[in-house]
């Protein structure tokens, strides 16, 4: 639980740090299940936030599948976390779905990770529910408040998500997913120079510290909602955010690009990352999140958003198991209000 815990706050020493105190409780008990099933799903975290290549996903099936010849369903819920990054939906709901009536039944890692995947697939109120569940199953966790935080923010329960965001303080005053909800409340009320000092969600949803640029272009956009006149000085910081980025790296990107009415460039930049994902044989699902913002309901206006989640693979799910909320599905298109 405590690797765990490193991986579920992103970043790549927490998750490096996840990994390497696993690979040592199976060196002195290789018989361990939870920590083959824990390998597999830490793994997993470092693929989706693209510090290891999609190819360590094979290892980490692998790992998965072992603990369940071990027992049955101990690795079935990061087999629906690696489904999930490869955009196999449908497989990784029954996974997780299985996996919550048996082994996973009490375990909040479980109902973090099926939260992901339901808020990647635009299932939003799902997702708080499922996040929810694992507050209540382990209340003192910062993963698990910080994923409430998160899902309350995403369905624009702003009072709840600074509830949560002040418990989250008091782990760690100086707490990034605290700063983000804040500065997005903020953003939310017209509170624009508030948002820009509380700014650090580009760092965070990019997975990278990009030093000052980050923190400036991101400061810019905000500020920017007041002041015209500073979007194009923004756009031109966010673009040269972007050309420091990886493109599996930039959908971190995607809702600053909107917020400045940017929406060419964010297509460029959610395309250009599937080209990635596509290439090297991961569809990058961890990464769809992002674009069910409240703040991104313009961009799934758009036109082109049915070409993106029919990349995405996602059609075929929502026929299976209903449409993302705030949309409806027609036959295979989809409308989003």
């Amino acid at each position: 639980m405590q690797a765990l815990s490193f991986a579920a706050i992103p970043s790549e020493p927490n998750a490096r740090r996840a990994l390497s105190m696993v690979d040592q409780v199976l060196v002195l008990d290789p018989g361990y299940v939870d920590a083959w099933a824990a390998r597999a799903g830490i793994r997993s975290v470092l693929v989706g936030m693209a510090v290891f290549p999609a190819h360590e996903l094979e290892q980490a099936e692998r790992d998965a599948q072992h603990a369940d010849t071990l027992r049955r369903n101990a690795g079935t819920s990061a087999l629906a976390f690696i489904h999930t990054l490869l955009g196999q939906w449908a497989e990784a709901d029954r996974e997780y779905q299985t996996a919550l009536a048996t082994d996973g039944r009490n375990d909040p890692i479980t109902h973090w990770n099926y939260s992901l995947h339901l808020g990647a697939v635009g299932r939003k109120r799902r997702a708080l529910e499922l996040a929810q569940q694992a507050y209540e199953l382990a209340p003192a966790d910062q993963a698990s408040i910080a994923f409430a935080a998160l899902a309350n923010l995403n369905l624009e329960h702003d009072a709840e998500a600074l509830k949560l965001a002040d418990l989250l303080t008091e782990f760690r005053p100086d707490n990034d997913i605290s700063k983000l909800i804040r500065s997005t409340v903020a953003y939310r009320a017209g509170r624009f120079q508030e948002a820009s000092d509380s700014a650090v969600g580009i760092a965070l949803l990019t997975g990278r510290g990009l030093g000052g640029a980050g923190l400036e272009a991101e400061k810019l956009v905000y500020l920017a909602a007041a002041d015209p006149a500073k979007v194009g000085r923004a756009r031109e910081a966010l673009d040269g955010v972007m050309h420091e980025l990886r493109a599996a790296d930039q959908p971190g990107l995607l809702e600053p690009y909107c917020l400045l009415g940017a929406f060419d460039r964010a297509y460029e930049v959610a395309n250009r990352a599937l080209d990635e994902y596509e290439r090297t044989g991961w569809s990058g699902g961890w990464c769809c999140w992002v674009v069910w913002s409240p703040e991104m309901r313009s961009f799934r206006r758009d036109a082109r958003f049915q070409q993106l989640v029919t990349r995405l693979k996602l059609i075929d799910y929502w026929k299976e198991y209903g449409p993302p909320d705030e949309c409806d599905l027609r036959g295979d298109a989809l409308v989003c209000r």
